[in-house]
């Protein structure tokens, strides 16, 4: 027997797509403080909604996402510079005295994700020998007199040979400057997050796509693909 496709104007098909188009165009993520539409998913926002990377959970009203295999609290989202301010809760329940942990260097390199404008990254150094460097932030940890030491990633001036343990974490630049004239803490700083941008812009394609009636998605059957649900046909 011949493979003949279903016809893309079945009943079954142009219910499901209207019940798609209406979705993606009426429905929000909401929880807690915490509202986000396109290009986010998920709540009341099905997959076809927005990206498949950009998928936000909510639970006892507090928003979190997985990026890396790392869950991570969504704490802002500003949609009209596309800045995301998260938190890794691994990091803030541990604290910094106590590695390991997931280490942040996935956001140099990652397809998704690029530093906010506020971003800082730094590393810490666990147990140094000696000084790594004078102008050096330093820690005491209370549990076998442990210390943490603390550097701009990427400093060449840093020489950690006598340091066992080293992870980068990410901060605010501002989180970081406060911990240098000590008006906040490094829970604080923890709990304040840090900036992440979406790399991709749709705001054009869903701009026109909105203005003529349409829904913004994607095709997540066709390699992530910007696409606008119209009832008269799509894009």
């Amino acid at each position: 027997m011949l493979g003949i496709p279903v016809s893309l104007t079945t009943p079954e098909y142009e219910r499901e797509y209207k019940r798609e188009f209406e979705n993606c165009r009426d429905s929000m993520f909401k929880c807690g403080n915490i509202i986000a539409g396109f290009p986010f998913h998920r709540g009341d926002r099905e997959i076809e909604c927005g990206h498949p990377d950009l998928e936000l959970q909510c639970h006892d009203d507090i928003t979190r996402m997985e990026i890396h295999g790392v869950g991570y609290r969504v704490l802002e989202i500003r949609p009209d510079r596309q800045i995301l301010r998260i938190s890794s809760e691994e990091v803030i329940n541990k604290g910094i005295c106590r590695p390991p942990f997931p280490d942040e260097e996935w956001i140099q390199d990652s397809p998704v994700y690029t530093p906010g404008p506020g971003f800082a990254s730094v590393t810490l150094f666990y147990d140094c020998v000696s000084p790594i460097s004078p102008d050096l932030l330093s820690f005491p940890c209370n549990k076998n007199d442990s210390n943490v030491s603390v550097a701009r990633a990427n400093n060449t001036n840093i020489h950690p040979e006598g340091c066992p343990k080293s992870v980068n974490v990410s901060i605010l630049q501002t989180s970081l400057e406060r911990l240098r004239n000590h008006s906040l803490d490094w829970k604080g700083a923890l709990e304040t997050g840090f900036e992440v941008l979406w790399r991709k812009n749709y705001s054009e394609e869903c701009r026109k796509c909105n203005s003529s009636g349409g829904a913004c998605g994607f095709q997540i059957w066709d390699d992530k693909k910007f696409f606008c649900y119209k009832m008269s046909g799509m894009y």
